[in-house]
């Protein structure tokens, strides 16, 4: 939630400081930044959420749409540094710490989606063991304790 109020204060700062002409379809690389990281963090950071908390019903759906959502926000994120690096002359410096925090973000949202990917690869392998415990204690409850 918090990420999507800051995503809107962004894009009010944005909008009363430079014009947007859809018209020309002229878009600056900074308006560019500003859209898409909002899209990513704001809107799809809440759906990501969301999609875990209300569809709790529906495994299958859920984790697809988990996978699919996070997938988005790390490319945009990537692409969006790359493109906001660029845009400072491929130099992280300034008198503005904006380029300090979108690192920190950048690394912070790809070392959540490796933790994501690597949980899950763990509770696949643990689901697995759990089924083969199982059986073994049916095969072994079956054997041993039959009078």
């Amino acid at each position: 939630m918090l990420s999507f109020i800051a995503g809107c204060a962004l894009l009010v700062h944005v909008a009363k400081s430079q014009t947007f002409e859809i018209v020309e379809l002229h878009l600056e690389d900074t308006k560019v930044h500003a859209w898409l990281m909002w899209l990513s963090w704001g809107v799809l950071g809440f759906l990501q959420m969301s999609t875990n908390r209300y569809l709790k019903g529906y495994w299958r759906a859920r984790m697809w749409a988990h996978r699919i959502i996070g997938s988005l926000i790390l490319i945009l994120t990537i692409a969006m540094g790359i493109l906001g690096i660029r845009q400072n002359n491929w130099t992280l410096s300034g008198s503005h710490g904006h380029y300090v925090i979108g690192l920190i973000i950048f690394f912070s949202v790809f070392f959540v989606t490796v933790g994501g990917v690597a949980a899950r690869s763990v509770t696949r392998r643990k689901v697995w063991k759990t089924k083969f415990i199982h059986k073994f204690q049916g095969i072994h409850k079956v054997s041993c304790h039959s009078d």
